[in-house]
């Protein structure tokens, strides 16, 4: 018999449910993201999104259902093991950008690499070569204080896919706190990294012009509502 040639997805969630008590936090969701796909996650507040996300990147348990991401199966690894493959493939970014105010903006993004064992001054070279990918060109130097939102934004999603390894990007409203030409430019920087470097991409956002420059919409529901999560 031939194997299939279907390459295996980037994520794959299969009822997957969080409860705390007796409240339901992610009501029971099926997700599956597809190498290199853009997928908007939409839902109203409540509907468990960032707690979908928290799941996707293994900083917490499903209460049911599985987790797969990046061919490994979340059931079946420790919390460390969780870690490596977090820091290792996954490229995180937040509503706050998180940027250390005691660093400037060139050493916030070149830590993560610093932290994985390469030298200081290579890390923040390539850091700079990150930053100006993303237009922020001569800014390493800066303090994060001295960025304006969007500028912090772009700095957070250097620092995100900084490392080649990255595989997968998980985003949590990363334009919520932007304005308009704003959240374009990151919209269009997210979506176009992308695309040139083969990443899949799982982007949490309220703003239907982000969601549409997407492969696709998943739309999640309110907790209470026991039926799962619908495609669009």
């Amino acid at each position: 018999m031939e194997r299939s040639s279907i390459p295996a997805p980037a994520l794959l969630l299969v009822g997957a449910e969080v409860t705390l008590g007796e409240a339901t936090i992610l009501p029971a969701v099926d997700l599956r993201l597809e190498q290199g796909e853009v997928l908007a996650l939409m839902g109203p507040s409540g509907s468990g999104k960032t707690t979908l996300l928290d799941c996707v990147v293994g900083l917490r348990t499903p209460t049911a259902g599985s987790v797969e991401v990046l061919g490994a199966g979340y059931g079946s690894m420790s919390s460390r093991e969780r870690a490596c493959l977090r820091r290792r493939s996954i490229g995180i970014i937040e509503q706050n950008p998180r940027l250390l105010p005691e660093l400037d903006v060139a050493e916030n993004v070149a830590l993560v690499l610093v932290f994985d064992g390469m030298p200081r001054r290579r890390a923040l070279a390539l850091a700079r070569e990150a930053l100006t990918v993303v237009g922020l060109d001569g800014a390493g130097a800066l303090r994060p204080e001295n960025l304006s939102g969007g500028e912090a934004q772009r700095a957070a999603l250097a620092r995100a896919l900084l490392s080649d390894r990255i595989e997968l990007l998980v985003a949590d409203e990363p334009t919520a706190a932007l304005d308009e030409e704003n959240v374009r430019l990151m919209t269009e920087l997210i979506v176009g990294t992308a695309r040139d470097r083969d990443i899949s991409v799982l982007l949490a956002t309220h703003d239907t012009t982000v969601a549409e420059r997407c492969d696709r919409i998943q739309r999640m529901r309110q907790a209470d509502d026991r039926s799962r999560a619908s495609w669009a």
